[in-house]
């Protein structure tokens, strides 16, 4: 397991339903930190977060586990048996539609901003119940990256540079996707992070990173985000 904590998630394996299986050997065999799984029905099997657990275990990785945006009683129950065997798991889930953090045995859950516009003020708003709540602030700063406007693009780069400034290598973590410009989505021209838009903070993001923080990499290309890797 690499020292640097940079993790894998489980849409680079899009292509493949998202399998957590394969993600966790795609990041044990490159050389990631850890694994973030995103819950779905396929968790509510019988026996798969014991398998997944042990598949952790054997591949000494550490996990990030994504809630769906309006969490259930099964995705709950779930997550916690997950976090009840690795040590130092996180949860995490989107500010909005919720706006109340789930309460789950054994395991830390954080904020993460969620609209994909270049609204600084949704961000604040989720800072400030990331504060309230005593939590953890996860920032996927590439969702703030969408406009044609040169005026806009300042305001978001200036917001930018402060946020990753103030964020806290302990305790936040750095959502990782790169695209190829400003004014499309990353679905319309992604790339691997370092060749695009997105990177233009890598030397903050590579700081984050040195200081003990947490990313991970978001990408729905698994060899993307392998490339991705190598900017580190």
């Amino acid at each position: 397991m690499s020292e640097r904590r940079i993790y894998l998630a489980t849409s680079a394996l899009a292509a493949e339903n998202f399998d957590a299986y394969r993600t966790i050997e795609e990041a044990s065999k490159h050389g990631f930190y850890g694994v973030q799984l995103y819950i779905n029905p396929d968790f509510y099997q019988p026996g798969y977060t014991t398998s997944l657990n042990t598949a952790l275990r054997d591949k000494q990785l550490s996990l990030i586990v994504h809630l769906p945006n309006l969490p259930n009683k099964t995705d709950i129950k779930v997550t916690s048996e997950l976090a009840e065997h690795v040590p130092d798991s996180l949860a995490l889930v989107h500010y909005q539609p919720l706006t109340q953090l789930p309460q789950i045995r054994g395991i830390t859950i954080g904020w993460e901003n969620s609209v994909n516009a270049p609204e600084i003020d949704h961000v604040v708003e989720v800072r400030e119940h990331v504060k309230k709540d005593e939590t953890f602030f996860v920032f996927d700063y590439g969702r703030l990256m969408i406009t044609d406007q040169e005026e806009t693009k300042r305001q978001i780069r200036h917001f930018i540079e402060t946020v990753l400034f103030q964020l806290r290598p302990k305790k936040d973590v750095i959502h990782l996707a790169d695209k190829t410009c400003w004014d499309k989505k990353f679905r319309q021209c992604p790339c691997a992070f370092g060749q695009g838009v997105v990177s233009e903070f890598l030397p903050q993001v590579k700081d984050f990173v040195t200081r003990g923080g947490r990313v991970v990499f978001e990408d729905e290309n698994l060899q993307m985000a392998i490339d991705g890797l190598r900017s580190f």
